[in-house]
């Protein structure tokens, strides 16, 4: 759910880690990999653990050399509604207390360190930033359970031009961290001003190391130490780091308060669709590779979840696994009164969130929510450079589209109204008619004033979601797009058009792409690589 095996696909700053079978052998101290594979924004390069275990698959490892101010101690600082010891269901209460998130006194926000850089020919005003957020402990000596503060280390960064700017604040994944480079980047490429935090427990140096239990803790169990408290969860503490920033973001005067963002990579992902739900400050969200109803994916026996589990000591059967999927992760509780604007970018064959996670995480929000999908060809979580289907190269080429092309879109729309992106188009519909053992397929593409079409692209798998096959559908009139295939798109496991659009600028036009809501058979259980094979 961090980067596991997958090359620098820091997309928007967002660092991928080691594989699941790697990750838990490590202590949160991680080290920078020598070599990046491949960088889609910002030249991240994944982290790597100082301390492999003997017993994590030899793959793991051959991927990765390919890849190449004080802080209270005590609860007295709290104000009476977070020193409660214990949430007493989902029902009492709200997971997130939002009134208590949103104090900006008890954030003590502190921006230090200023200084000026150029960043990809843009120039930038760079901080270090350190805030307060809470993490959810059990009894320890004197001090009841209950929440507790964590200094949360950050970098922030804004261009130096324009007085007020929208915001944007960016999660890591599992194993992951921030450093300068994680705000430069998205700030220099997206014209905002970019927060970058590290999560509870991470780092590598003072200055990117958060305070906190690290997702490793307990050989993983940290991830899902929901009992008795579902905030014992690394996730919820990610999250609520997340939300801690933008409350200093909303603090200062060179910020448009009005209009925020959230962006994360895997379970940076996941922290930014729950902010999302329960956090109206956030107008627009573009969560990566990270998504909501696991239960769908562990549907399937080798979904990567089943093995930071079982590294946990747990399994689904596990009451900590139910309560996280009930009062955390259900999207149907999550995302009920989500107020963002949302993109969910996902690799079409993802090991941790395929697409009946991503159809069900959909299906959780508000009627007329707007979403939109952006999806990628065989891209996943690492496998696809051994079992892809097509060279690495080609398919990270897409991602770069999709990732960067669509944070791009989004948020220089609905944050700052650039006139380059006037609207974000519509999804593309669909229509497949058998015809014996062909079918002919029409799709009805939005066309808004302001963009150009490249190409209208069907995608589909035979073979559970496993690998896909794509071709390209010819325009017979304005909007109207139509192909005889040589398949049976019924019978298809999944299917899905992607239409990409590029701006009408002259000198440097931008590519973006919008996806259909797949279609997946009824009862589809993705065929999923194993974690250790990539078979």
């Amino acid at each position: 759910m961090g980067g596991y095996i997958q090359p620098t696909l820091a997309a928007a700053g967002l660092r991928w880690s080691l594989s699941a079978a790697a990750l838990l052998s490590f202590d949160g101290a991680m080290n920078h990999a020598a070599l990046p594979c491949f960088s889609i924004a910002h030249r991240f390069v994944p982290p790597w653990s100082r301390l492999l275990r003997p017993a994590a698959p030899l793959l793991c490892s051959l991927l990765l050399l390919a890849c190449g101010g004080s802080v209270p101690s005590s609860t007295d600082e709290l104000s009476p509604d977070t020193q409660q010891t214990s949430r007493q269901s989902a029902l009492s209460g709200p997971v997130f207390d939002l009134p208590q998130i949103r104090d900006a006194r008890s954030a003590d926000c502190r921006f230090e360190n200023e200084r000026s850089l150029v960043k990809n020919g843009v120039a930038l005003r760079v901080w270090n930033v350190r805030y307060l957020s809470w993490e959810w402990r059990d009894k320890e000596g004197s001090l009841p359970a209950g929440l507790r503060p964590i200094a949360i280390r950050a970098f922030a960064a804004r261009p130096q031009a324009g007085a007020r700017l929208p915001a944007l604040v960016q999660a890591h994944g599992l194993g992951g961290f921030s450093d300068e480079n994680a705000a430069t980047s998205s700030a220099a490429r997206l014209g905002l001003f970019v927060l970058a935090y590290t999560g509870p427990g991470g780092g590598t140096t003072p200055e990117n190391t958060s305070e906190g239990k690290p997702a490793s803790d307990g050989s993983g169990r940290r991830m899902f130490d929901t009992r008795p408290d579902v905030r014992g969860s690394w996730f919820w503490a990610h999250t609520a780091a997340a939300m801690r920033g933008l409350t200093c973001l909303s603090a200062r005067s060179d910020v448009d308060s009005s209009k925020l963002g959230m962006t994360g990579m895997s379970a940076g992902g996941v922290a930014t669709l729950l902010a999302s739900g329960v956090d109206d400050r956030i107008k627009a969200a573009v969560p990566l590779s990270g998504l909501l109803a696991w239960d769908e994916a562990v549907r399937s026996p080798t979904a990567w979840q089943h093995t930071l589990l079982a590294n946990a000591g747990l399994s689904t059967a596990s009451p900590e696994w139910m309560t996280l999927m009930s009062e955390l992760i259900d999207p149907r509780l999550a995302l009920a009164t989500s107020r963002a604007a949302l993109l969910l970018v996902n690799g079409s064959s993802d090991e941790f969130f395929p697409l009946t996670s991503q159809r069900a995480t959909a299906a959780g929000l508000p009627p007329g929510s707007g979403v939109r999908h952006s999806l990628i060809g065989n891209f996943d979580h690492g496998c696809y450079k051994l079992t892809g289907g097509e060279s690495a190269s080609t398919i990270e080429a897409r991602a770069v589209l999709h990732v960067e092309g669509g944070q791009r879109a989004f948020f220089r729309h609905h944050l700052l109204g650039d006139p380059a992106y006037p609207t974000i188009p519509r999804p593309p519909q669909v229509t497949a008619t058998p015809l014996g053992a062909a079918t002919y397929v029409v799709v009805q593409v939005d066309r808004p004033a302001g963009y150009d079409i490249d190409e209208v692209r069907l995608w589909w798998s035979s073979d559970g979601a496993f690998l896909f096959g794509s071709l390209n559908v010819p325009a017979t009139s304005a909007g109207r797009y139509e192909k005889l295939v040589p398949l049976s798109l019924p019978a298809a496991s999944a299917y899905y058009v992607d239409v990409q659009y590029r701006t009408r600028s002259l000198l440097f036009p931008q590519r973006f792409a919008i996806s259909s809501e797949p279609v997946l058979q009824s009862g589809l259980v993705p065929r999923i690589r194993a974690i250790n094979t990539c078979l």
